[in-house]
Formats: C-alpha cells, structure tokens, sequence
C-alpha cells in the first residue's frame, strides 16, 4: 500500500470512529489516490485534484465539483502530515448544488400505494405484505430507508408501543414511538413473518421472500413499479415522486404549521429562508387535485398519538 492510499485508509478510520460514514467518500479517495500513484504523485496539489476531478467526463451539471467536494475534507487533514500538500478552494469548480423538490404524498396516494403492494406476486408468500407494512411504517415514523432494513425484531417493542433505532446518523440511536394502529399493524406482520420464515428468518424484522434482508436496490425498483401501478404521478415539470419522501406524510403538518404561525414569531431570516423553500416546494401551494386542506395556525402540531398520525392505517389481515 501506498503512503498515500495508507494516509487516506487512515483518515476514513479516523473519521468513522467519530461517527462519520462516508461511503461516496470512500469511492473518490481509492479513485484519487490511485490516480496519484499512477502518475508518481507523492504531494497532493491543486492541479492534480482538479485534472482528478475532471478527468471522468459527466453531462451532469456539477459532477466534478461534487468529485473534489469529496476529496477535500482529506486534503485538509493531510495538509497536517504534509505541509506541502494544497488544498483546492471550495468554490474553485462551478456547481449547481440544490435540493431537489420533494414530493408531498396524499392520503390517497398512499393508500394507493399500499393496496397495491398487497398484490405483488406471489400472493402466497411474504413479499406483499413485507411492502405494505414497509411502507406504511416509513409514512408513520418518519425513518430513513437504511434505518427500517436495519431494524431487527428486537428492536420491535410491540407491548410498549416504541422502536429502537439504531446507527443512524452520526452513530447514534433514537426512541420512536408509535401509535396503537401502527403496533397492530406490526403484531399482524410479525405473525405472518414468523409463520412464513419459520426458524430460517435473519435478524431483520423485514424480510423477503426469500428469507433474506431486504436489498435497497430492489425495494427501489419495486417501488418504481407500485409508483406507475397506483398512477402517481408529480406534475409536469416536476421530479419523479421517490421512496424518501413518504417521510414526509410524517413531518410535513408540523412543518406547514410552523409555516402558518412564523409570521407571529420572531425567527431568524435563515429559518425564514428554510420554512419559505418548503412552501415553494409545495408544502403551502399543493394543487386542489391532491385533496390537501392548510392545517389552522392555531392548531398544534400533531403529536405520536394524533389522527394524522393514526391516519395511515393497514387494511385488515392485510400481513
């Protein structure tokens, strides 16, 4: 191994113990690293970075800045080994950095989207109500993805109603409770679970039908085929409708609600800047269609135990 490659083998483990993950991190260091010692670089400088960064052509707008973001962060620590080493500025490539438009599922939709993961194939086995109740926790609690496949059955406290979530950002773990409809909902698909997997079912509390943890790569494709079989749809012009944004069934009342009051409290004009890009988004502005009705600024925002909370509920021996 290289000085270099050890240097940068280094800094992830440094920095992962610190709670960091840096996956796409990673990729770039072994890419950049490997492109030094291909062409006998021993000091880091900003030219090599930026012919680095540019040498993988893209048509997508900002690539190589994003390319150099990811290395940079370890140019700035090795800077502290070797004093030689340059660290490219942070604006020096042109970017096009913005956060993408989330899409603000209905109750509709999702109710959509949830009878039809009842039927994917096949109708004996596990995978469609594995789906339904996927879904239906995501739109609930507000999880990431990563963090309901990692969920295991022990984490599944169904007598005290909570969830214990583990390793999430930055390594830590949270407490999540959860209302009496959605505890149900998960006793039916544990029963269903354990009667199907038997003794061969991994530690995951959702599980394939195979037997095996759910592989993000598929629940993303499976996702895209219950999208175009419940038809929904985002508006012309707007992103395509993705799976993180059923988190949003969860957080986005609270957030119309602060958006509702903000003008009878005193904020700064960055969470004035923040609440107004929600609105933009949609949060304030969602078309008549969508069935979507402002939340009163007097009304608190909801609580684990509220109606829009409770209101995603799972059909009937749906698991």
């Amino acid at each position: 191994m290289t000085p270099l490659r050890q240097a940068a083998t280094d800094y992830l483990a440094l920095r992962r113990a610190l709670g960091f993950k840096l996956r796409a991190n990673e990729d770039a260091l072994i890419e950049f690293t490997d492109f030094l010692d291909r062409r006998g670089v021993t000091t880091i400088t900003a030219a090599a970075a930026v012919e680095w960064a540019l040498s993988k052509p893209s048509t997508r707008p900002g690539f190589a800045a994003d390319r150099l973001r990811r290395i940079r962060g370890f140019t700035l620590h090795h800077r502290l080994l070797d004093p030689a080493t340059e660290v490219t500025p942070a604006n020096l490539l042109p970017t096009h950095r913005h956060r993408r438009q989330p899409y603000l599922y209905s109750d509709d939709e999702l109710a959509r989207l949830m009878a039809c993961a009842l039927t994917l194939p096949p109708t004996d086995g596990l995978r469609g109500a594995t789906y339904h109740c996927f879904l239906g926790l995501l739109s609930v609690t507000g999880m990431r993805l990563g963090e309901a496949i990692r969920l295991e059955v022990g984490d599944v406290d169904l007598d005290q109603g909570v969830l214990t979530i583990r390793q999430t950002k930055f390594g830590k773990s949270r407490l999540a409770p959860i209302a009496d409809s959605t505890r149900l909902a998960l006793a039916e698909y544990r029963a269903h679970r354990d009667r199907f997997a038997k003794r061969l079912a991994p530690p995951q509390f959702f599980i394939s039908g195979r037997r095996t943890a759910l592989d993000p790569g598929h629940i993303h494709r499976t996702f895209y085929q219950l999208l175009d079989q419940a038809e929904v749809h985002a508006l012309a012009g707007a992103p395509r409708p993705r799976l993180h944004d059923l988190c949003l069934l969860y957080t986005s009342p609270t957030c119309c609600w602060w958006i509702a009051r903000s003008s009878r409290r005193t904020v700064t004009s960055s969470w004035r800047s923040w609440m107004a890009n929600w609105s933009a988004a949609g949060c304030g502005n969602r078309p008549a269609r969508r069935g979507w009705k402002p939340r009163s600024p007097t009304t608190p925002p909801p609580t684990p135990t509220s109606s829009r909370t409770k209101g995603c509920r799972w059909r009937s021996g749906a698991s």
